[in-house]
């Protein structure tokens, strides 16, 4: 038998183990700590990019006084919010608010257009990162909806029993 290398072990152990990573187990198989911590790096994808476009368009409103940035704020406020409602009760219809994410981004790039400076592998990398987030973003949707009837884990098998105390006659 082939030793694993520390690089294959580390791999399995953070990038594709099933348990940790469950980023390729289809839906109907995740158990719900599985969905738990899908459910959690999503929410943490989706916090941390609309919280900096929340502050730049706060920033946007108070420096320049350019108010035509409210309506931006208030987007980023209710994606913000759905992310908030969708980590806390796993909620289907605030994981299919956050699809609004991306198709407003998408949305962005078919009125205004990319930059001109950006160039065509440029555009070509937004447009699958953006498709990418869309389909995954779908797959959260189908998580939430199926997290009711998830089954719970089995409790660890490596926890060894604890004797029971038995008092002396």
């Amino acid at each position: 038998m082939r030793r694993m290398s520390s690089w294959e072990k580390y791999v399995k152990k953070y990038v594709w183990d099933d348990e940790r990573t469950p980023y390729l187990v289809s839906v109907d198989k995740l158990k719900r700590r599985q969905a738990d911590k899908e459910i959690f790096i999503f929410v943490v994808f989706l916090a941390i990019p609309f919280t900096l476009i929340l502050l730049a368009a706060i920033a946007q409103m108070v420096k320049a006084g350019n108010y035509e940035y409210v309506f931006v704020a208030l987007f980023a406020i209710s994606i913000l919010a759905a992310v908030v409602v969708l980590h806390a009760t796993k909620s289907w219809p605030a994981a299919l608010y956050c699809i609004t994410a991306p198709l407003a981004i998408l949305l962005y790039f078919v009125v205004n257009g990319f930059s001109a400076k950006q160039g065509m592998i440029d555009q070509i990398i937004i447009l699958v990162v953006l498709l990418s987030w869309l389909r995954y973003t779908v797959r959260v949707i189908q998580i939430a909806r199926a997290y009711p009837d998830l089954p719970d884990p089995p409790p660890p098998s490596d926890i060894p029993e604890l004797p029971t105390f038995t008092p002396p006659d």
